[in-house]
C-alpha cells in the first residue's frame, strides 16, 4: 500500500510540510510524504496545519504519484470529515480555485464537503459551518 505514517508524531508531519513549502516544493517524492500527512487517520489539527503550509500556492504541487496516493484512496476519503475548520478550508480553497490543477485534492475536498452538505451533522459534524 505504500507510505504509512500511523504513529508518526504530528509535529514531525507539520515540520515535513513546512520544509516542503520552504525548500522542496516540486520534489515529487517529498510531495508523496506530505500528501500522506493528509490521510484521515492523522489528527484534524495536524492536517489543518499541513494544509495551511501548502495553501494556496503549493496545493497544486502535492499530487499523488501515477500509482495512486500513498496508503490508497480510502485513507483520504473515509471516514467522512468531521472537523468543521478543515471543511471550511476545503470549501474556501474550492471556491477560490486553488485546487483547480490538482484533481486529487479537488475530488477529496468535494467528497468531504458534499458529504457534509448532503448528509449533514449526523455524520459527525457537531454544528453547521461557522465562518
Amino acid at each position: 500500500k505504500g507510505l504509512d505514517l500511523r504513529g508518526c508524531h504530528g509535529g514531525l508531519m507539520i515540520d515535513l510540510a513546512r520544509g516542503y513549502a520552504q525548500e522542496s516544493a516540486g520534489d515529487t517524492l517529498y510531495a508523496q510524504v506530505v500528501l500522506a500527512c493528509l490521510q484521515r487517520h492523522v489528527p484534524g489539527d495536524v492536517r489543518l496545519q499541513v494544509w495551511d503550509h501548502l495553501a494556496p500556492q503549493l496545493l497544486n504541487s502535492v499530487a499523488p504519484a501515477q500509482q495512486g496516493p500513498p496508503g490508497g484512496l480510502g485513507e483520504y476519503l473515509y471516514p467522512p470529515e468531521d472537523d468543521e475548520e478543515l471543511l471550511g478550508v476545503y470549501l474556501r480553497d474550492l471556491a477560490g480555485g486553488h485546487l483547480a490543477r490538482n484533481p486529487f485534492l479537488w475530488w477529496m475536498a468535494v467528497h468531504h464537503v458534499s458529504l457534509w452538505l448532503f448528509e449533514g451533522p449526523g455524520k459527525g459534524v457537531k454544528m453547521g459551518f461557522s465562518s
